[in-house]
């Protein structure tokens, strides 16, 4: 499961709105680099045992049927619980947002 993002904010601001706004505990954002994972920069929010990554849909890891939407947050490790406080952050925030199972 995936949550895609439909934002004309800019990554880094959008990243910041979120922080704030996830209700996780003992949230870490790690900002990472990687040419094969969203165009060269991503984000990595761990908590407890599991790793969620944040990034750009292009490159190497676009999702061609949700091409609209720029961003897109997924499960590298661990259950997929924290997705649910990053939807319910979105609502709160007003920002658009899909639910997709293309990974």
């Amino acid at each position: 499961m995936e949550i895609y993002i439909k934002s004309l904010t800019p990554f880094e601001e959008l990243v910041a709105k979120l922080k704030t706004t996830v209700d996780l505990p003992n949230l870490n954002i790690q900002k990472r680099y990687g040419l094969n994972i969203g165009g060269g920069q991503y984000f990595l929010f761990t908590t407890g045992n599991q790793e969620i990554v944040f990034c750009r849909n292009h490159g190497e890891v676009e999702i061609d049927e949700m091409h609209d939407y720029g961003f897109y947050i997924w499960v590298f490790e661990g259950e997929e619980t924290a997705l649910h406080a990053f939807q319910t952050a979105l609502h709160n925030l007003n920002i658009e947002h899909e639910i997709g199972d293309w990974i």
